[in-house]
């Protein structure tokens, strides 16, 4: 049970993980108009905006599980968590997350580190 002040804030990470196992173009729908997203990788992408989030998330691979392993702590205004991506054919990763709301949609999310699980 996720519990604690901020509690909004991790709900919307536990969501967001969740749609990305499930429907990742979907997952979008948790992202206000505006939101920023930095998603890390080979090629550094900056997406502003739901529409061009759903685009490049509609592109995900859906074979996919994530799963938000740890909440860190809050920095600022910066929600932290960890959550694993693995799959069929696929080496398990942690990736670590910055990522901002309003309450009630994120607004800004950005891969700020990548390891082994």
């Amino acid at each position: 049970m996720i519990a604690g002040p901020h509690q909004n804030d991790r709900t919307l990470i536990e969501l967001y993980a969740n749609k990305m196992s499930s429907d990742p173009a979907a997952s979008s729908e948790l992202f206000t108009e505006g939101a920023e997203v930095k998603p890390g990788g080979l090629a550094p992408v900056k997406l502003q905006g739901r529409s061009q989030i759903r685009t490049y998330l509609a592109q995900a691979q859906g074979q996919l599980k994530y799963k938000v392993t740890s909440h860190l702590p809050r920095q600022g205004d910066d929600n932290y968590a960890e959550i694993s991506a693995e799959g069929p054919g696929v080496e398990t990763r942690i990736h670590t997350l910055r990522f901002r709301t309003d309450g009630h949609f994120i607004t800004h999310l950005e891969m700020v580190g990548t390891r082994k699980a």
